[in-house]
């Protein structure tokens, strides 16, 4: 469904009535809903805020809440957590690279005529209280919640950053579509295939067939990995850590793999 989109000055009003702006913007096929702030660095030179996958009403209620709390003196730090936004649930903050204000921060760059603000993202835990970077954290809701730290400046210029079409075939396990296991390993072999693995199984009736834009959806951190060449493999201790890579020939690369899989 097309929504119309108000003229930034809408916003800039309100930045000028009340110091800042909120934006909310409505979930498609690329991206979850979300909320931005507008305005925060101009009146209280605090970094604007953006939050993802709450619905339309509380992601705008929580960027609400905390300007307010913003206005009254509080400051949103890196990694410290928050009580009083979500019930029962802290929440904390990391930093967003500025690649990523073209796709997420559109109003706010009109109104600053340009990128040279801050911004944080507000991250919040799943019903366990398990953090996205946790290796147990329900991995069913990584796309409700991207993380735009962990993406690279360079890659986050477009929502799809792959060399291959969003309808390739790849590999992955019932592990990872059905059991909330994370993608802990991912192969780009020498004939094209990609596979993204838990690293639990090697069994082939665990085997599933999905399209690249799916697999992109259930875990966007396999962003980071676009770029991985043919015959090259990358795997991470648990989501949110560093990817590890290397290239073998064939024989030695299946095998290895293979000894990855029974850990």
């Amino acid at each position: 469904m097309a929504h119309e989109c108000p003229p930034v000055e809408s916003f800039a009003a309100d930045v000028k009535k009340y110091g800042f702006s909120v934006v909310r913007v409505y979930r498609d096929e690329d991206s979850p809903d979300f909320a931005f702030s507008m305005g925060l660095y101009h009146t209280y030179k605090h970094p604007e805020i953006i939050v993802f996958g709450l619905g339309l009403d509380l992601n705008g209620w929580v960027i609400n809440e905390l300007a307010e709390r913003i206005g009254d003196g509080e400051k949103c730090e890196v990694d410290r957590l928050y009580d009083g936004l979500l019930e029962g649930y802290q929440c904390t903050f990391r930093n967003v690279p500025k690649g990523c204000y073209p796709d997420y921060f559109g109003y706010t760059r009109a109104f600053y005529k340009g990128d040279d603000f801050p911004a944080l993202q507000l991250v919040w835990p799943d019903k366990e209280n398990k953090w996205p970077w946790e290796i147990d954290f329900n991995h069913q809701w990584i796309w409700s919640q991207p993380l735009l730290a962990h993406w690279p400046d360079e890659k986050t210029k477009s929502h799809w950053v792959f060399d291959e079409p969003r309808n390739l075939g790849v590999f992955t396990t019932t592990r990872v579509l059905d059991d909330n296991h994370p993608v802990l390993l991912v192969c780009h072999d020498d004939d094209g295939d990609w596979q993204f693995l838990c690293g639990t199984t090697n069994d082939s009736d665990h085997a599933r067939l999905i399209c690249l834009n799916d697999m992109v959806k259930l875990d966007p951190s396999v962003n980071e990995v676009a770029d991985l060449p043919l015959g090259w493999r990358a795997w991470r201790e648990n989501v949110g850590a560093e990817w590890y890579r290397e290239t073998e020939t064939s024989e030695e690369f299946d095998m290895s793999r293979r000894d990855a899989l029974k850990h």
